[in-house]
């Protein structure tokens, strides 16, 4: 008999749990709520881990495995697919380089360079004259709003359903063999459980620049640029403890706008100002286990900043509780 599988949440962390878990048969629906400050909604898509160092081996691991799956799933569009989502290869320029980084790198498998070369030979427009930084190689990067629309086809197409409900309490759908709960910030709630989880606020900037070409992620200070393919930059983004306040500041846009115009210029098109809310827990590693007193319960939240590029690899760990004896 096919299982059902409610899955609570349509952020990038819901549909990705949803699509693998339709590949197996089973029955899925999802439900939406179109919450305000979704962090998928206001993701830069950048599909690698920006200061791996900070976090711990577990979610180092979680980061790195979620790269090669997502990396296997783009790699599987085809060339219009691609071009749809805003799929690209970047580097990425780590301009706060420090021993702690440089360390991580050399003892790491990742493809990284940290000569003292002309960083003009990798952005000529940047306004940058040393020679300190570190180049990490072959990122993957990704329009995430396209990319969730994409999906969302694809998972109609799977005969996966979507309901637009507010789902305050799992008890509300005990019809299902399994509850996934991948809610984001807004989890707790769901579960009423007295777990760790709370939200972080990032603001990000996207503004437009015809005559700047920015061939490359740059991260200094917390802070990343990066152009898509359309001449678009995200510029972000801050990490704002103050619960869920959706308010859009102006010393955020000053920040973030001070950054671009630093290493870059003043002549762009400023476009729009974004709120996310990241799930954060106190060990900043996701919960993705069996609720303890209803193991049909499942929770997968809590990826704070790296909710997108851990999906596939947290959707993996979800199938398997699924079917563990």
């Amino acid at each position: 008999m096919t299982k059902t599988i409610a899955v609570i949440g349509s952020g990038m962390t819901g549909l990705v749990t949803a699509l693998s878990l339709s590949k197996y048969e089973y029955e899925v629906t999802i439900f939406s709520s179109n919450i305000k400050g979704e962090a998928s909604k206001a993701a830069a898509g950048i599909l690698f881990p920006l200061y791996p160092w900070k976090n711990s081996e577990n979610m180092v691991q979680l980061c790195l495995q979620g790269k090669v799956l997502f990396d296997n799933y783009l790699k599987n569009l085809n060339k219009k697919e691609q071009e749809k989502i805003s799929y690209q290869k970047k580097n990425l320029i780590l301009l706060d380089e420090n021993n702690e980084a440089l360390n991580f790198y050399q003892k790491s498998k990742i493809n990284f360079l940290s000569q003292k070369i002309d960083i003009n030979n990798f952005e000529p427009c940047i306004n940058y004259n040393q020679n300190d930084f570190i180049v990490v190689k072959d990122i993957s990067c990704i329009d995430t709003s396209n990319l969730m629309k994409y999906m969302e086809v694809e998972l109609k197409k799977a005969n996966v359903q979507f309901i637009k409900k507010k789902i305050n309490k799992t008890s509300e759908l005990k019809k299902f063999d399994h509850i996934i709960v991948c809610a984001g910030a807004w989890s707790k709630s769901i579960t009423n459980k007295n777990i760790s989880l709370y939200p972080i606020k990032g603001q990000i900037i996207k503004v437009r620049s015809e005559s700047q070409k920015v061939r490359n992620i740059i991260l200094e200070n917390g802070i990343y640029i990066m152009q898509r393919p359309d001449n678009i930059s995200i510029i972000g983004a801050t990490v704002e403890n103050v619960g869920f306040d959706l308010k859009k500041t102006e010393e955020a846009k000053k920040l973030l706008l001070d950054q671009y115009e630093r290493r870059f210029d003043k002549n762009y098109t400023f476009l729009d100002h974004l709120v996310g809310f990241r799930p954060t827990t106190i060990d900043n590693y996701p919960h993705i286990i069996k609720c303890n007193d209803n193991p049909k319960i499942i929770y997968n939240f809590g990826h704070n900043r790296y909710g997108v590029l851990t999906s596939f690899a947290s959707a993996e760990i979800v199938y398997n509780l699924i079917n563990e004896n």
